[in-house]
């Protein structure tokens, strides 16, 4: 695997680096980093809707997306050292509050995000074990803001690394991912690689996005590849993180060079 732009990217990244924790969900842990990640892992799409807001896609259409499209993805961006194996809920579980009550901007940010997480695992609750799994893709019926530009609307967000959730099993650690019903695949990566340890690549400054890194990686602007249909593969420095390339693997070329 060659990287011809990596040097152009570390700056950057490592520029980003050194406020990554300030950008992760309030609720998230904030020592989780990224690290060796390999293996068949499982994972549980729990389908939840509003209130006031019925789904339209059947539980076979997220079937698809996560087990075949989102795992092939990975499986090829890792080399074939990452899959994931797991279930979707059944049906469509109601959550007890309007989407409204989940997108009050009178609401800290991290709280509305850390209120609909806890109502949609009670929600699920004693239908599903847990247990079983080591992350949670979570799909709530409607759209997604970043998408539609309806600030009515709730915005995707994952956990960087495990969050502690309490269930009828007990407390369990899981990577948690929020994604709407109508997203196309690049959000679901975005999620779980973040649920994997990797950090934000972009941060909100006065109502906009500074994205230095862009397209180049899916933990910036290249999840939305393709309108998010084909998500980039991360760069190199990421790769290097998760363990899926060696640095043996990395060719450092600078300016006006090329190298194959």
């Amino acid at each position: 695997i060659k990287s011809t732009h990596l040097p152009a990217l570390m700056l950057a990244l490592l520029a980003l680096g050194a406020i990554g924790k300030a950008m992760a969900f309030d609720w998230a842990p904030s020592d989780q980093s990224a690290k060796g990640i390999a293996g068949a892992k499982p994972v549980l799409v729990a389908l939840v809707k509003f209130l006031d807001v019925p789904n339209s896609l059947d539980p076979s259409h997220f079937k698809k997306l996560v087990f075949s499209d989102l795992n092939r993805y990975l499986m090829e961006i890792s080399y074939g050292k990452v899959s994931i194996v797991g279930d979707v809920t059944d049906k469509w579980f109601p959550l007890p509050k309007p989407l409204s009550s989940y997108t009050d901007p009178n609401v800290n940010r991290g709280m509305r995000q850390l209120r609909f997480v806890e109502d949609a695992v009670k929600a699920i609750d004693g239908s599903v074990d847990f247990t079983k799994y080591e992350f949670i893709i979570i799909v709530h019926s409607g759209r997604n803001s970043l998408i539609s530009g309806d600030p009515r609307d709730m915005e995707s967000f994952a956990s960087r690394g495990p969050y502690r959730i309490d269930t009828s099993e007990g407390r369990v650690s899981v990577g948690v991912t929020v994604v709407a019903e109508y997203d196309p695949l690049g959000p679901f990566a975005h999620g779980i690689l973040r649920n994997f340890g990797l950090e934000n690549l972009y941060l909100w400054r006065d109502g906009r996005i500074i994205d230095p890194v862009e397209e180049w990686d899916p933990m910036a602007h290249g999840y939305w590849a393709a309108d998010g249909d084909s998500p980039v593969h991360p760069c190199a420095w990421n790769k290097l993180k998760l363990g899926w390339i060696g640095y043996e693997e990395v060719a450092s070329v600078g300016d006006g060079e090329a190298s194959t």
